[in-house]
């Protein structure tokens, strides 16, 4: 399948869109799709509400009732689900009906065929997804007794600054912090955390990854901790 099949094949079926994460098993929710446009590597569509989307296409995977598009994102890796709605599920039918209604009041009072056209020509010939930063982490884990293993908890990362930042899976938000507390932080911190840890808390040595910036750094290395969860154990850490 090529990109313009793809638009013919969201254009002319009643399909909804939904963006997942193939390599740690995380998947967001969907909305209706309506109408499509494409070219080459590049493929713009209307969506509810009717939003105007747009990507670049790595890869077209068509399964049976689905396509799954591998879209500009390389990291972390994102793809789009695009399904065709079951006849027979009357509650999601009628959801995409709905939908298309507004669709089509929205197609009336916008000029929707020039924002496709120029959201396809907004998309970049080849996406710069060459990282380029260096940067080091710590992986933690915390024992679990319902699963009897160690689960994965989240990142802790040295600035350049010396300072530490951190990210955790959505499940623990928020409670890292209790690993920030240092009040000065020594230029081997990262080496000094295991032994921090205690019994039921485990933190792996420092391991280097690359980065678009200091911004996207821990969650480049949460998504690095993720992806190796999600293939040693089937299960997603981000849900």
């Amino acid at each position: 399948m090529n990109s313009t099949e793809l638009a013919n094949f969201i254009s002319n079926n009643r399909t909804t869109a939904r963006l997942v994460y193939p390599d740690v098993g995380y998947g967001v929710g969907g909305y209706p799709a309506f109408r499509a446009i494409a070219s080459g590597n590049k493929m713009a569509w209307v969506g509810a509400p009717s939003e105007v989307y747009k990507t670049f296409i790595r890869d077209i995977i068509p399964t049976g009732d689905r396509v799954r598009v591998v879209c500009d994102a390389a990291f972390p890796v994102q793809a789009i689900d695009f399904k065709k709605v079951d006849p027979s599920d009357q509650q999601a039918l009628a959801a995409w009906l709905h939908e298309h209604d507004a669709y089509d009041d929205a197609a009336d009072s916008r000029d929707l065929d020039r924002e496709l056209h120029e959201h396809l020509a907004a998309v970049p010939d080849y996406p710069d997804d060459d990282p380029k930063v260096p940067a080091k982490f710590v992986r933690w884990s915390e024992f679990d007794p319902e699963f009897g293993e160690q689960i994965p908890f989240g990142v802790i990362l040295r600035n350049p600054d010396g300072s530490l930042a951190s990210m955790s899976f959505p499940r623990y938000s928020g409670e890292e912090k209790r690993w920030l507390n240092w009040k000065d932080t020594p230029a081997d911190i990262l080496d000094r955390l295991p032994a921090k840890a205690g019994h039921v808390v485990f933190i792996s040595v420092p391991e280097s990854i690359k980065a678009d910036s200091w911004e996207d750094a821990p969650l480049r290395a949460l998504h690095k901790f993720g992806a190796d969860y999600f293939a040693e154990t089937g299960r997603s850490a981000f849900s």
